[in-house]
């Protein structure tokens, strides 16, 4: 039986609008996959801002070594500065075990020197290298005579009559804070 001329109007509305509708359908799926895209590249641009700022805070770049062996700073009122004599004399040998920088011009440094070197060298190092940094914004670091101790640093099961004997010298100098400390800490080894 045929149909008639009302049912095959009705069959194609009927159509016209299940095609609208899929059609309505497709373009908010894609719109959707669009969103999780932008979505996606977003989170992951995200993540590789988060890594450069980490890497920057705990990675800068190291000052120029220009910059490190600055000219001596000699003041009449600093009681740690050194003379221009001693700016001019050589050295102990010495090693740097670690140093690191912070984002805004600080430094901090471990340095190893011979067990079989005297109080007066060791201090005149560490008065040097105090001068030569004066300028920064912060800096810290200590000289030790044994690496074992360096590496025991954080060790409470190490015995700690060992590591005050070979830690010998601290210098923190952090003027914003008011701080400038320049010790012979070393216990049990005044030579």
């Amino acid at each position: 039986m045929p149909l008639s001329e009302e049912e095959k109007k009705r069959i194609h509305e009927e159509e016209k609008e299940r095609i609208i509708a899929q059609e309505k359908a497709k373009m908010a799926l894609k719109a959707e996959k669009s969103k999780q895209g932008a979505i996606g590249c977003l989170i992951f641009l995200g993540i590789i801002v988060v890594i450069a700022i980490i890497l920057a805070i705990f990675n800068p770049p190291k000052p120029s070594t220009q910059e490190i062996n600055a000219p001596s700073v000699v003041s009449k009122t600093d009681p740690y500065a050194e003379t221009t004599e001693e700016a001019k004399r050589k050295f102990i040998d010495y090693e740097i075990l670690g140093e690191w920088y912070t984002f805004n011009g600080g430094f901090g440094m471990n340095i190893l020197v011979s067990e079989k070197a005297k109080k007066e060298e060791i201090m005149a190092l560490a008065k040097h290298i105090r001068a030569q940094n004066i300028s920064k914004v912060f800096f810290f670091f200590s000289i030790y005579d044994s690496r074992e101790a360096y590496n025991h640093r954080f060790d409470d099961s190490y015995p700690e009559n060992k590591r005050l004997k070979h830690t010998l010298v601290d210098v923190t100098h952090k003027p914003d804070a008011n701080i400038d400390e320049f010790s012979w800490i070393a216990e049990g080894r005044n030579r």
